[in-house]
């Protein structure tokens, strides 16, 4: 239960805990006050009951007309969010999609063809089959810090539009990835979904994909398909995906993914505050198997290994263990979830279009990270901005057989353009 004392009456005031509001409005405080200077001379016994019913009345007003109408809704609030969302949902901004909870493990009928699961398997990673049994819009735990719910952010916050390239993605995955998005942002902050299909063979991503796309996101524009009519990679399906982008921040994100409760405020917040911060999210896990959602851990600066380039993960530094619900400054990006503004992107030449990328991130998250840090950029991971991300134990599909050893060409790309005095140390090794 949430409490406001207000110095005023002397009442104190329950409020909805679901909403999380850290203070009674000015406005409300200057109009008790004013109530009570001009309330009659009445004793003491009724002048208590009266200035509660008074004050329920604005307060009625308020949550009916004010600044958290249902329609507008209160972008500081989760929960608000979260009921911006079904209302959009059940009034023809999203179709209404099956119910179901995800919050435990997941597992499929006993009638379910064990042949078809293996299949579909090799074909994607992932059980492909369960997760096409499990509703685009399920339920999850919100694995944020109990801080994040009070957390301010300012009213006023960039728009934002998601960049989803994939290649031969599976189409539940792919819908859940936006439908999840959408759902649990607020819908004046999220503007638009670009998909880029980087040559795709699935006959799924093709017809029914932009079928699905419609039912569920109706609203026109919102969503687009941009198709490469060969092979290009993950960097330049990136790239086209990030021209197309008309909104002020550009979120990229992996076509596996889910999003958490309120995920979009934290990442924009420090973006607001300098156009060249770039902020990435906390990566929670899916199960691959069971699609059940747990934290991976309670947070890490990202490094590498000097010996072979591999990303790895540095203990957060004392400041950031006090106040373990407040962005951090990070090295390097993981790669794959990010969102950084249009405009500083530009300035910083996007990225090495001489990168191969066809599968793992290789190479490019470091290529970015160094432009950022060294040209003047900061980049930082926001704990209270939650994406859960499948990680799958190999690639389902072949990459293209002429490129030879484009792993080692990249880092030793990255380090000869970047490192400095520093690169001998990395290639050698290498």
């Amino acid at each position: 239960m949430v409490s406001v004392w207000s110095s005023a009456s002397r009442i104190r005031l329950p409020l909805c805990p679901a909403l999380e509001w850290p203070q009674i409005s000015p406005i409300m405080q200057s109009t008790v006050l004013r109530l009570r200077r001009r309330l009659p001379k009445l004793p003491r016994r009724l002048k208590s009951p009266l200035l509660l019913l008074l004050l329920g009345l604005l307060l009625l007003g308020w949550l009916g007309w004010g600044g958290h109408s249902p329609r507008r809704g209160d972008r500081h609030s989760h929960c608000d969010a979260e009921r911006l969302a079904r209302l959009r949902r059940h009034r023809g901004g999203l179709a209404p999609l099956r119910p179901r909870r995800g919050r435990r493990p997941a597992s499929l009928p006993a009638s379910a063809s064990a042949r078809q699961k293996a299949d579909l398997f090799q074909a994607n990673g992932f059980n492909a089959l369960l997760s096409d049994s499990i509703a685009l819009d399920r339920s999850i735990p919100d694995l944020r810090y109990p801080e994040c719910r009070s957390q301010l952010h300012y009213r006023r916050l960039p728009t934002a539009a998601l960049v989803i390239p994939f290649h031969e993605e599976h189409l539940s995955t792919l819908l859940r990835t936006a439908v999840s998005c959408r759902a649990r942002a607020p819908p004046q902050l999220l503007t638009e979904i670009i998909l880029v299909d980087d040559a795709s063979q699935k006959p799924a991503l093709g017809g029914p994909l932009e079928a699905a796309l419609a039912k569920h996101f109706p609203q026109s524009g919102f969503t687009r398909v941009l198709r490469a009519p060969k092979r290009e990679g993950l960097i330049r399906a990136r790239m086209r995906g990030i021209a197309a982008v008309t909104a002020d921040v550009v979120i990229v994100m992996d076509s596996h993914c889910e999003c958490g409760v309120n995920w979009l405020p934290p990442l924009l917040h420090p973006i607001a505050e300098d156009y060249r911060t770039v902020v990435c999210p906390f990566i929670d896990v899916i199960n691959q198997e069971t699609f059940e959602i747990r934290s991976q851990d309670t947070g890490a600066r990202g490094s590498w290994s000097w010996n072979s380039f591999h990303y790895k993960r540095l203990p957060l530094l004392s400041e950031s263990l006090r106040h373990h619900a407040e962005p951090f400054a990070s090295p390097v990006m993981a790669g794959g979830l990010f969102a950084m503004t249009r405009r500083w992107f530009n300035e910083l030449g996007g990225y090495d279009s001489g990168l191969d990328i066809w599968e793992v991130v290789t190479g490019e998250q470091y290529e970015l990270s160094f432009k950022i840090w060294q040209c003047g950029g900061r980049m930082l991971d926001a704990p209270c901005s939650r994406v859960a991300h499948i990680y799958r134990n190999f690639m389902p599909y072949k990459n293209p057989s002429n490129l030879g050893d484009f792993i080692t060409r990249n880092f030793k790309r990255v380090a000869e353009v970047w490192m400095d005095e520093y690169r001998s140390s990395c290639t050698a090794q290498q």
